[in-house]
């Protein structure tokens, strides 16, 4: 972890600045909400899980900077070059991709639970109360519902944009 951090503080920008004991503190509340006997019992299904959330919680808070820097981007491509033990998808970065628990393989999150189609109908709803599906809106309402029932505070920080 000692890597991850120096990484963090000398490659990428976070959009608040986060203490590394808060990092390694919300890793640790990831794990406890994911881990479960089967997966515990299990060093294989146990390293990805542990990879899954290393990733979200170090690089969850990653951003875009003023001169167009991905800083997720970043971060991912660092992450696939330096650690190989566990296999991510090669496509796209490692935030693309949810740990689907029984195949213990990373599958897009439009696949994941956490994923809700939108049944619009103009006649009886207004559009500023739809919250349009996309694979950003999974992964947060993933970890949040993860978070929430265990009873862990959360930030939601980002950009300011039009729609936040």
């Amino acid at each position: 972890m000692r890597v991850t951090l120096e990484y963090l503080h000398q490659n990428v920008k976070a959009v608040v600045p986060v203490e590394d004991m808060a990092l390694i503190s919300g890793l640790l509340q990831m794990l406890e909400g994911v881990v479960v006997s089967e997966i515990a019992n299990d060093k294989f299904k146990l390293e990805t899980t542990f990879v899954f959330c290393a990733v979200w919680a170090f690089g969850s808070a990653l951003t875009m900077t003023d001169d167009g820097s991905d800083n997720k981007k970043l971060f991912s491509d660092w992450w696939k070059s330096q650690f190989k033990q566990v296999r991510l998808p090669t496509r796209d970065t490692v935030f693309d991709y949810w740990l689907e628990p029984a195949s213990n393989k990373f599958e897009p999150w439009r696949q994941s639970p956490s994923f809700h189609t939108v049944e619009f109908d103009s006649r009886i709803m207004k559009m500023d109360q739809v919250t349009v599906p996309t694979t950003e809106t999974a992964s947060i309402s993933h970890w949040m519902d993860l978070l929430v029932r265990r009873r862990r505070p959360i930030l939601l920080a980002g950009p300011s944009g039009p729609f936040r």
